[in-house]
C-alpha cells in the first residue's frame, strides 16, 4: 500500500486480524465509514473488499501500524481469530496511539478481562452474545430483534 492509500483513511476504523467475524463486519461498515483492514492472511477475505481497504501483513508489529497511520485512527477493531495474538496488537495500539477507542472480540469467553487488562476499551465474546440472544428467544420468548435493539441502547 503506497502513502497516498494510507493517507485517503485519516478518519476511519482500522480492523486488526481476521477472522469469522471480519466479512460481517465489513458488511455492517462497509456503506458509511471508512476502513482498513491489516490481515496476516488476507486471501480469507471477501475478494468484493477493495484492495485499497487492505493492507497485508501480521497487525501486531509497529510498522505495520504506522504504515496504516495509526496515529490518525479514530477506532480500532480488534477481531483475530486467537486472542493472544490480539493481546499483542491491542498492545502495540496502545503504544501507539494511546487516545485510539479499542474494541476487541474476544474468542474465548474467560478471555474477556485479559483483553480489557492489556488495553481494550470495551471486550465482547460474540460466541457467548448470540448464544444468550438465541436462549432469550427460544426460552422466554423475546423478539431477537428487540433483544438486539434493548442491547445497541445499553451499549450507547
Amino acid at each position: 500500500m503506497n502513502q497516498s492509500t494510507t493517507s485517503a483513511f485519516s478518519d476511519r476504523v482500522l480492523i486488526l486480524g481476521v477472522s469469522d467475524l471480519t466479512p460481517i463486519l465489513v458488511e455492517v461498515l462497509e456503506p458509511d465509514v471508512e476502513f482498513l483492514i491489516i490481515a496476516k492472511d488476507a486471501a480469507n477475505l471477501k475478494p468484493s473488499i477493495q484492495s485499497s481497504r487492505i493492507l497485508e501483513g501480521d497487525p501486531s508489529p509497529r510498522e505495520i501500524l504506522e504504515e496504516a497511520n495509526i496515529k490518525d485512527a479514530t477506532v480500532v477493531i480488534i477481531a483475530g481469530d486467537t486472542d493472544a495474538h490480539d493481546a499483542m496488537a491491542i498492545l502495540t495500539v496502545t503504544e501507539l496511539n494511546s487516545s485510539v477507542r479499542i474494541v476487541a472480540a474476544a474468542s474465548d469467553r474467560e478471555n474477556v478481562e485479559k483483553l480489557e487488562h492489556v488495553g481494550a476499551d470495551r471486550v465482547t465474546s460474540p460466541d457467548f452474545l448470540g448464544s444468550r440472544l438465541l436462549i432469550e428467544s427460544a426460552v422466554m420468548g423475546k423478539n431477537i430483534d428487540e433483544l438486539v435493539e434493548e442491547f445497541a441502547d445499553h451499549v450507547h
